[in-house]
């Protein structure tokens, strides 16, 4: 097949993009909106954002050889999370069988404050092999103990689906998975709210800035509790899940993790949520809602649309990559380590990207910035950066190809940062 023809079959698949929007969102069809209840203080959302870069930029970083990897954590912006973590007993007899053990976990999210009633708990699932897989494994038992941190999808409230990635990661490679559950999703989901459909623009935001927070909690607690450098940490995601992944990525490493033992492994993502105002995912909210608002009322749609935009756009990954680089500077400059050293503590040990040639849910005006913005913030020389692999086709058939491209892209970035 020629050139040409590729890009003409996966100009097609592409299209399968545009069908899936028109069709759930046909009156038959009747899914619920975003935001059916408007803006709310969306004010407060940004305060909570510019806290949690605040905390960020004043973290302390160390260029010691053995920062992070002590069980001693008072010094990381996730202190004391070993006596946080309630297991739940009854779910690991529920769930495990012979090849993987699988345990709920809880504990309260970093953000409890801000979140409403009934979403401040957090909650995942801890799979690992048992013995009987790892020893099964023999000569393929792997070097070092490998957790991948699965972030979840816009509407990806349930487990099955990264559950079985997770069995593959155990089975073949003796790696163990941390299935988290978004706050305002399944057991976490507000009474009032219709599925995934989160009820308004504040919220929406704060789910971003928790989910952030819990997973990097959770990945500094399996760090920290492995025995000296033996542990690696995977982050990965698919569409909004790639998105929260790079932005964990970044916050391990400001949190006391080396950046040289952290892959990440974005699934066609973008750095910035615009993706949903400024694209077909648009359909999707409730316009008349966010019109009807005091500082909203007087605009046509278009000016909504764009004002919607403008809020949108505040929360963007390339604020943390420029946290991230304000740190190197600060050591080099400032505190003379070398520069071996600083790429060893803030820059990742492999970046592993995929994105969809011909996403129209995940444009190129999305997905190249966030290419460019990773690769710039998060990479150094001692990074194993593989090239950007861009599937034939968009959005939905790369969720349905998540076992044939997404598994394979963890596997050779975690393989990538199995060194001393």
């Amino acid at each position: 097949m020629g050139t040409v023809d590729i890009l003409s079959l996966s100009w097609w698949l592409g299209v399968i993009d545009l069908a899936y929007c028109v069709l759930v969102r046909l009156p038959c069809v009747s899914l619920p909106k975003f935001f059916k209840d408007g803006w709310d203080d969306t004010d407060y959302a940004l305060k909570e954002s510019d806290a949690f870069y605040k905390r960020l930029a004043d973290a302390k970083i160390s260029v010691k050889p053995d920062d992070g990897s002590s069980a001693d954590d008072k010094g990381a912006l996730y202190p004391g999370m070993k006596d946080k973590i309630e297991w739940d007993k009854a779910s690991k007899k529920k769930l495990s069988n012979d090849a993987i053990s699988v345990q709920l976990g809880k504990f309260m999210s970093p953000m409890q404050h801000a979140l409403p009633k009934g979403t401040r708990q957090c909650r995942f699932y801890y799979v690992k092999p048992t013995a009987l897989t790892l020893d099964n494994l023999k000569a393929n038992k792997p070097s070092h103990e490998v957790v991948v941190i699965m972030m979840p999808a816009t509407g990806e409230a349930g487990k099955t689906e990264r559950l079985a990635m997770a069995n593959r990661l155990a089975r073949d490679h003796g790696w163990s998975s941390v299935i988290i559950t978004a706050p305002f999703y399944a057991a976490r989901k507000p009474k009032d709210q219709k599925l995934f459909f989160i009820n308004n623009v504040k919220d929406f935001f704060l789910q971003t800035i928790a989910i952030v927070n819990e997973a990097s909690a959770l990945a500094w607690y399996f760090y920290s509790e492995g025995k000296s450098n033996s542990r690696r940490i995977c982050v990965t995601g698919f569409s909004w899940g790639a998105a929260m992944s790079s932005l964990v990525s970044i916050t391990c490493m400001l949190a006391g993790i080396p950046g040289q033992h952290i892959a990440c492994i974005p699934y066609v993502g973008s750095g910035t949520p615009a993706v949903l105002p400024d694209g077909l995912l648009q359909r999707s909210i409730d316009w008349d809602a966010l019109h009807d608002n005091d500082k909203h009322k007087s605009l046509t749609r278009q000016e909504l649309k764009a004002a919607t935009l403008d809020v949108f756009l505040k929360f963007d990954l390339d604020i943390m990559a420029n946290i991230l680089s304000d740190h190197r500077k600060q050591l080099l400059e400032v505190e003379g380590a070398s520069l071996d050293q600083v790429d060893s503590r803030l820059s990742l040990g492999a970046l592993r990207m995929i994105s969809g040639q011909h996403d129209h849910i995940i444009t190129r005006k999305y997905s190249e910035p966030f290419v460019e913005i990773l690769e710039k913030g998060a990479v150094s020389t001692k990074t194993v950066a593989f090239p950007v692999q861009w599937l034939l086709g968009g959005h939905v058939t790369a969720a349905l190809a998540k076992h044939w491209y997404q598994i394979p892209a963890i596997v050779d970035a975690g393989k990538a940062i199995c060194h001393d």
